[in-house]
């Protein structure tokens, strides 16, 4: 079967083998010497053949067997051989990725890691252990060396955090990029009702059922108390109490009690996180336009949203799972401020061939969802351009 690697070059589950080994945290976890690195790296090539694979191992010098923390590569003068040298000791495993991962370069002549120029970016975020994305295909998970040229881009999620858009401008270091998280307000219930609530240590004003605001992206201890009666656990990452209803047992047991488990066929709901209005069809049927952050019913599974906002020029189709009892976050586009500006005349702005009513004389910002679009001017057919708006925008250009 012909695989689809999100590297070039490499097999994808040989290069998420070769490169979890370089970053484990324990050194005796991590590949004994650079030449055991390379062997295996090499391994993951899809297009290297049995002359150019000898060649480049019979270019590797032997270390002492110490884990290696970087690679010098040198080419020796009148040869096509690379020779290849440790520097240093120490936990810095990034260094050994980046420096053998250009070993790839020289294979039958051509590029396996840095075709088009790219260039080895360590890739980190926090929280850590985010799943990364290139060009909508798995890469792997942070912190991961990623080879990547100017303008490239890639998307990060972690369960419980909003998506994280990240464009390579070249010779940046990104450091540590910081996923947002969701962040939703969510009914606490109980069986009996008017229970008082502790959420994370802070006993709450009122009792169940009661609204509380909850971030996603951390863990919540929650405490249900009611006469001689009680219930504790906690709740994950990106778990929410969605509907279900807890129920308390004997205070003696509280320790020992786990949440109420729901019905598989318990019915779920959609919420849509965004700061505008969004018009929803779910499985076909038009729910109308909902005000930002408001939730649908759904029952569990799988759904297709059709999801638009003529205001912001937005519009996506997406399958989502829903789970029994739960509501389910889905996050939207965030908007950019795009303004234009025309000379020496100026004309009505159009976005994506919707009249906008904004005229383009550059004093007036127009909100539009990141992402691609294309901008024209009414009456103006031929001026038509498209954009990729990751930002607020000034646009100018001549009529």
């Amino acid at each position: 079967m012909e695989l689809d690697p999100p590297v070039a070059g490499l097999l994808p589950e040989g290069w998420q083998r070769t490169f979890n080994k370089v970053l484990a945290k324990n050194p005796s976890e991590r590949h004994a010497n650079c030449a055991a690195f390379v062997r295996e790296l090499l391994d993951t090539a899809m297009d290297l053949g049995r002359t150019e694979r000898m060649q480049l191992l019979g270019g590797l010098r032997p270390d002492d067997g110490a884990a290696a923390t970087g690679i010098a590569l040198a080419t020796a003068p009148g040869s096509g051989a690379f020779k290849v040298g440790v520097r240093g000791r120490g936990p810095r495993p990034w260094l050994l990725a980046a420096g053998a991962a250009g070993l790839a370069l020289v294979a039958a002549g051509g590029f396996l890691l840095f075709r088009k120029g790219a260039v080895p970016v360590l890739i980190d975020s926090v929280p850590a252990n985010a799943t990364v994305r290139k060009d909508g295909q798995l890469v792997g998970t942070t912190p991961l060396p990623v080879p990547l040229k100017a303008g490239d881009a890639l998307d990060l999620e972690h369960k419980g955090f909003l998506p994280k858009h990240f464009q390579y401008q070249g010779g940046e270091v990104p450091g540590k990029l910081a996923l947002e998280p969701v962040r939703s307000e969510e009914w606490l219930r109980t069986q009996p009702a008017g229970a008082t609530v502790v959420l994370d240590a802070v006993k709450l004003d009122g009792v169940t059922p009661l609204k509380v605001p909850w971030n996603q992206g951390q863990k919540h201890d929650l405490t249900f108390s009611k006469d001689a009666m009680g219930l504790a656990f906690t709740l994950l990452e990106g778990e929410t109490p969605g509907s279900q209803v807890y129920a308390l047992v004997p205070s003696g047991e509280t320790r020992a009690a786990a949440p109420a488990t729901v019905d598989a066929n318990a019915p779920g709901g959609i919420r849509f996180s965004a700061s505008y209005p969004v018009r929803v069809r779910l499985d076909g049927r038009d729910l109308g336009e909902l005000r930002a952050g408001a939730a649908v019913p759904a029952a569990p599974g799988s759904h297709r949203l059709d999801l638009s906002s003529a205001k912001v020029f937005f519009k996506e189709a997406r399958t989502v799972t829903v789970s029994p009892g739960q509501t389910l976050t889905v996050p939207l586009p965030a908007t950019v401020g795009l303004t234009v500006e025309t000379f020496p005349n100026s004309g009505m702005v159009v976005v994506d061939g919707i009249p906008t009513q904004v005229e383009s004389d550059g004093g007036s910002a127009i909100p539009v969802v990141r992402g691609a679009h294309t901008i024209g001017i009414q009456g103006h057919p031929g001026v038509a351009k498209p954009v990729d708006l990751q930002a607020d925008t000034p646009l100018r250009f001549k009529l």
